[in-house]
């Protein structure tokens, strides 16, 4: 089989080899130059709509920026054999503290009141999306049932956590404890002598 041996301009595409480190995305690609001439068999070279340059990324965590080899197909000559890439790498995800805050449902029996409500621990590091922690200033607890109590309740209470967050080196729970206890009051009255 004959085919007539040509020259075309394909433009360049990047081919990721790996991904990069968790919380990290590529937010952007620069090629220079963008398009390449190639050589070859017609047939060969309309099978194809881009050569590839191959950049490894693998647990990147920063910009990367040099010349890369393209890889073309068999038989194709491309020219230049080698392009410049710049790969913009940015944090998708990032860490932030937050207080925790206990939701309560209900209200304690007659004569009792919430004294104190604690949770170990009072804090937690969670990890997301920047949108998503900028508009976080506390984190809420699923609500803890104190109606009618008399007494101390303590519990494992888990967290609302927002989507795509993440508590950061625990479980997602905190250990609450909501003091409960009979109300106290003085009165002054006047003493009849009997």
């Amino acid at each position: 089989t004959l085919d007539p041996v040509v020259r075309r301009s394909l433009p360049v595409r990047v081919a990721l080899e790996g991904t990069p480190a968790e919380g990290y995305r590529v937010s952007e690609e620069t090629i220079e130059p963008k398009t390449v001439e190639v050589q070859g068999a017609l047939g060969r070279i309309q099978q194809i709509s881009a050569i590839d340059v191959r950049v490894p990324v693998g647990g990147a965590t920063a910009t990367l920026e040099g010349e890369f080899p393209l890889a073309p197909p068999e038989e194709l000559v491309v020219e230049p054999s080698r392009v410049r890439v710049l790969l913009v790498i940015l944090q998708t995800e990032e860490t932030k503290t937050l207080g925790v805050r206990v939701v309560t449902r209900g209200t304690p029996a007659t004569g009792y009141w919430v004294r104190s409500i604690s949770t170990d621990p009072t804090a937690v590091t969670l990890r997301g999306p920047r949108d998503i922690l900028d508009g976080l200033i506390t984190l809420e607890t699923v609500a803890v049932n104190v109606d009618e109590a008399r007494s101390e309740i303590e519990s494992a209470v888990d967290l609302v956590l927002p989507e795509s967050v993440i508590v950061v080196g625990s479980e997602p729970r905190v250990r609450v404890r909501v003091d409960i206890v009979p109300l106290e009051g003085s009165k002054e009255v006047n003493a009849a002598v009997t």
